[in-house]
């Protein structure tokens, strides 16, 4: 059997230090994430002190996205990631009008269009979009979402309390 030299023959070469790279950043966010206490630091906020990496997290990560890719295709996972994205988008808008709302400086036209009209049609437009993703990408983006907000809402004691925030400024 002979292999040819062509950029199809094995497309994966290009993929997979990109998968490796993400995966480590995604082990090393949930390591800050665990370090800092937002997730539970017994498991995520261990670090492999002989490599001085987070297994835990990596293998955790790398099971997810074995799951993923037996599960599902390409184009499936590229709407997941839409879901969350445009889902971020929409909330990075309304916090833009509550900003808007909340401080009593003038309202000029140019804030007017930059702070109420532009997070408005910005708003709408992602969840036109969003809200156009097949329903089996709103039902599994969902089930994740939930999961999530039942989380934080156990963390938060009923969101009684503050959540957890992350610290950046440690390495």
């Amino acid at each position: 059997m002979t292999f040819s030299s062509s950029a199809n023959s094995f497309p994966e070469k290009k993929s997979a230090p990109s998968g490796i790279t993400g995966q480590a950043g995604a082990a090393r966010l949930l390591y800050g994430m665990g370090r800092d206490g937002v997730l539970p630091r017994k498991f995520f906020g261990r670090l492999d002190h002989k490599h001085a990496e987070p297994s835990w997290n990596l293998l955790l990560i790398g099971a997810l996205v074995l799951a993923g890719a037996l599960s599902l295709n390409y184009e499936e996972t590229a709407r997941l990631i839409n879901f969350g994205a445009f889902l971020a988008f929409m909330g990075v808008n309304l916090a833009t009008l509550k900003e808007f709302f909340s401080r009593k400086e003038a309202r000029t036209s140019m804030r007017v269009v930059t702070e109420l009209i532009s997070p408005i049609v910005g708003f709408l437009t992602c969840a036109m979009i969003w809200r156009a993703l097949p329903l089996k990408t709103l039902l599994i983006g969902g089930v994740w979402l939930a999961v999530g907000i039942i989380y934080l809402a156990i963390r938060t004691r009923g969101f009684r309390q503050g959540a957890v925030a992350i610290d950046f400024s440690q390495g």
